[in-house]
């Protein structure tokens, strides 16, 4: 088994640890240390003269202090720019409703235009055949008012069977058929 570089430097340290220590403690120092921690905090209870001295030699001023009427003196540069809190607040509100009213106008443009949709489908579907058919087909009086267009000369007439030349036979049968769903009236053969 190959011993990695990593793991050769750690036991080169351990090892020179062992030989020569960088720190070293007392024989049987732990085992003796909550003794003696015990006798120096109970000779220290018994002895209150030297705190006593030590407490009525401590300076009672305090260390650190304000001139007298700093706070009132105290003013901010007119250079600097500190909004204040009130105006703050206000661009913070301010915000937060644009937000919130941009949301509420996106989400209900959605449902609107959700539900006219289903309406006009609702209402398309609840019409006969006969008004789709008077809706479809304009109407003969409009028809006899209106000019008939003149074609110009040396164009050819669209025939029906031209246009209809390179359509495929299964997508025109799969046109009618999705036309005709819903409709007795028109039979495919």
């Amino acid at each position: 088994m190959k011993q990695d570089a990593s793991y050769d430097i750690l036991n080169g340290i351990r090892e020179t640890q062992q030989r020569s220590p960088a720190f070293t403690l007392p024989d049987a120092y732990f085992e003796s240390f909550t003794n003696r921690l015990m006798e120096t905090v109970r000779a220290q209870e018994n002895d209150t003269d030297a705190l006593n001295v030590a407490l009525d030699t401590a300076s009672r001023e305090m260390p650190y202090s304000i001139p007298r009427d700093y706070f009132a003196r105290f003013r901010v540069n007119k250079g600097e720019r500190v909004i204040p809190f009130k105006k703050g607040l206000a661009i913070a509100a301010s915000f937060i409703l644009l937000a919130t009213t941009s949301i509420f106008l996106f989400t209900q443009k959605l449902q609107t235009t959700a539900t006219s949709q289903a309406s006009v489908t609702a209402t398309v579907n609840q019409l006969t055949d006969e008004q789709l058919e008077r809706f479809i087909q304009p109407d003969e009086a409009l028809l006899r008012d209106q000019p008939v267009p003149a074609q110009a000369a040396g164009t050819p007439k669209a025939d029906i069977t031209t246009l209809f030349k390179n359509v495929p036979d299964a997508e025109l049968s799969s046109f009618l058929k999705e036309t005709a769903e819903g409709n007795e009236d028109i039979f495919l053969n």
